[in-house]
């Protein structure tokens, strides 16, 4: 075997061994928890028990922000189009990794975002939008420091 070939293969065996890191396997299962929201019918509620909201290790929370001209998240998506009458509402849940391998050096946040109808039965005239089903969801990864 020639040195090069012998370099590449000692680096794949390198990379196989390492795997991914313990935070890395904990952000892929809160991304298909994310994912997951719009399938089994989770409230807002239940995606802020899901994620650990107010605790420690919990994200930080952004929304519900409504806009009326709000475009189709596609793929993970069920809302209705959303409208000056019935605007969809973004919530956003952020989390800052420490492992330098999931966003470089420059570091990034992690998010999910779901979006819930403001005309949902379980919001209407409430002030808190907890109850209100989550009708998209999908998760980002690299994404620039919160608003």
């Amino acid at each position: 075997m020639t040195p090069r070939r012998l370099l590449a293969l000692a680096l794949l065996l390198v990379v196989a061994a390492c795997g991914s890191s313990h935070e890395e396997r904990a952000f892929d299962r809160v991304a298909t928890e994310c994912r997951g929201f719009v399938a089994s019918g989770a409230t807002l509620r239940d995606a802020g028990q899901s994620f650990a909201v107010g605790s420690s290790n919990g994200p930080i929370v952004l929304g519900p922000v409504c806009i009326t001209t709000l475009a189709p998240m596609g793929g993970n998506d069920t809302c209705a189009a959303s409208s000056a009458e019935n605007p969809q509402c973004q919530v956003f849940y952020y989390w800052y990794p420490n492992d330098p391998g999931l966003c470089g050096p420059q570091g990034c946040w992690l998010v999910c975002e779901a979006r819930v109808m403001r005309q949902d039965p379980a919001w209407g005239t409430n002030t808190s939008a907890l109850d209100a089903k989550i009708c998209a969801s999908r998760f980002l990864r690299g994404q620039p420091t919160p608003p």
